[in-house]
């Protein structure tokens, strides 16, 4: 399909349906400039069912962290797993997904660039990199903080992605936290300065 022709996939479905539901064959294809293109087309009032890919974390984070699944989706009466459009892009990036950010009863475990203390850090995190360079073995918390210089991320999509336990994931954020390392803000309200999208 076209842009324009997926650009028209969507209007159709957000007119007839209650959500946008992509099949992996039209997901795949979307670029992140033809998802911010149909997310300013269609607006903030349009939803959208998030891809298989997601889907599949969110049964993993019902599973391994269950109050963290009922603070994002437990008061959803309706379809859970549903967002605005205006997620589409962060999406269909290389490696992208739903930010959990905005918690409420449990602590936000979100960080970017932004929350690594440059003084301390700059060494600890270049001798990391160099390991990583030279393919030696790192630990969690060198793992951790090394995805974090990359690109923003929250410790479950991370404990997802390296096959450990949010609870080890945890104990690797506080581990960088306690070296001072790291900033942990835990309210959604003080990381959403942090926060671009």
């Amino acid at each position: 399909m076209t842009d324009k022709e997926i650009l028209d996939w969507c209007i159709n479905e957000s007119e007839e349906k209650e959500y946008i539901t992509f099949p992996e064959a039209i997901f795949s294809t979307i670029t992140k400039e033809l998802a911010e293109t149909i997310a300013e087309h269609l607006g903030q009032t349009t939803l959208m069912k998030l891809p298989e890919r997601e889907l599949h974390f969110f049964k993993w984070l019902k599973q391994y962290d269950k109050p963290v699944w009922d603070d994002l989706w437990g008061g959803v009466d309706e379809d859970p797993y549903t967002v605005g459009i205006s997620f589409l892009p962060l999406l269909v990036e290389k490696g992208g997904h739903f930010p959990i950010c905005d918690l409420i009863n449990e602590d936000n475990y979100y960080f970017s660039a932004a929350h690594i203390i440059d003084k301390e850090s700059k060494l600890f995190l270049e001798s990391v990199k160099q390991r990583y360079i030279d393919k030696n073995p790192l630990t969690l918390s060198q793992k951790l903080i090394l995805e974090i210089s990359v690109a923003p991320l929250d410790i479950w999509h991370f404990a997802f992605r390296n096959r450990v336990l949010p609870s080890e994931a945890k104990q690797a954020a506080n581990d960088l936290i306690d070296e001072n390392l790291l900033i942990h803000l835990t309210e959604s309200e003080h990381i959403a300065t942090f926060i671009d999208f």
